[in-house]
């Protein structure tokens, strides 16, 4: 594991339990409008605390949305870039 990686996984802060850790993997969601929101929403079913954004849009608007919305219903957050 290269030394990038070891930096990258040492930041996650995610608590071992027994939830599920809701992973999100988009490219511009956020363009995807009123479908991208209910897809959120639809998250709030699932019993997690955390959730793992991985996002290779152009900008940061939609790491934003979904920031804003992990905090505003409790649950923390890690975005990335994949590339």
């Amino acid at each position: 594991m290269s030394a990038s990686s070891k930096d990258f996984l040492g930041s996650l802060s995610l608590s071992i339990n027994n939830d599920p850790v809701i992973s999100i993997i988009t490219k511009n969601g956020i363009n995807k409008g009123k479908i991208f929101f209910e897809m959120l929403n639809s998250t709030l079913q699932i019993p997690s605390n955390e959730m793992i954004l991985i996002d290779d849009s152009d900008d940061y608007i939609t790491a934003e949305a979904v920031k804003e919305f992990a905090t505003k219903n409790g649950r923390a957050v890690v975005v990335a870039k994949s590339n």
